[in-house]
């Protein structure tokens, strides 16, 4: 099964959708931990293109997921 695009994208819309409000909470906490994990599972299974660059850009799929990237 391959990961599309549209399919990152309509991950990152729902996590987005389900992103507390911007006060300090256990659910923003845990909302963080699992934007990161899920991040961090989409990065390891899409694989490489065919010019072998990493498919996923995981700061890219954080902003759109509402995540504030660290640089």
């Amino acid at each position: 099964m391959t990961t599309t695009r549209s399919d990152l994208y309509a991950i990152a819309d729902a996590l987005n959708l389900a992103k507390p409000d911007g006060k300090p909470s256990a659910a923003s906490d845990q909302w963080v931990r699992d934007v990161r994990a899920i991040a961090t599972a989409l990065n390891d299974t899409t694989g490489l293109n065919t010019n072998g660059n990493r498919r996923f850009d995981r700061d890219r799929f954080l902003k759109a997921c509402g995540m504030a990237v660290e640089s």
